[in-house]
């Protein structure tokens, strides 16, 4: 498409909420894609493109928004453990469901560094800075963007292990009540 039709399309998807935008642009690529030309924080994003997990996140999506008489407050909050939610645990679901994949620089990155990254974002959970954490897309520096989304997934991931004993389903990830409740939970800063 050239570059008139994708402002049409971005114009039209914008305007209408119940509308995914999914970015194939970036599920097509393969090894021999030359991205060098791109933005950093694009290349980064591409980096952890993956077809399948990007179809259950978006549908995650949905199904937050369409739930959201019941969850408006635990994903739509002013602070940063509100928004890691809403974009953490779509992706921890997407790596339920299809676990085989590109993971991404953000998860090789979160792996190495998660106990520091743990104890940072222990301190800054509810608060409402995101730059370091998410939607840092103009943020170049040593580590990779949008950590949020991996720190919020492996709250997710805990909370699902601790409730597992148990029976737990999906619906309990997507329908959270409350972003404090869910965190406390899941155990992941204990």
């Amino acid at each position: 498409m050239t570059g008139g039709n994708i402002s049409i399309i971005d114009e039209h998807i914008l305007n209408h909420n119940k509308l995914v935008y999914i970015g194939l642009e970036y599920h097509g690529l393969d090894s021999s894609t030359i991205i060098s030309e791109l933005p950093a924080s694009t290349q980064d994003y591409v980096s952890r493109s993956n077809f399948y997990r990007t179809i259950i996140h978006e549908l995650v999506h949905i199904q937050q928004q369409t739930h959201g008489h019941k969850i408006a407050k635990a994903y739509y909050g002013d602070n940063l453990s509100a928004t890691i939610l809403r974009e953490g645990i779509p992706d921890f679901i997407g790596k339920l469901v299809c676990p085989y994949g590109n993971n991404g620089n953000n998860y090789y990155y979160g792996i190495q560094h998660e106990e520091v990254l743990r104890a940072k974002l222990k301190r800054e959970i509810y608060g409402s800075d995101f730059t370091y954490w998410i939607y840092n897309t103009n943020t170049v520096s040593t580590q990779p963007r949008d950590l949020g989304y991996f720190m919020g997934s492996r709250i997710a991931e805990s909370y699902f292990k601790q409730l597992s004993a148990t029976t737990i389903n999906v619906t309990e990830l997507i329908e959270i009540k409350s972003a404090k409740k869910f965190i406390k939970k899941s155990n992941y800063f204990d």
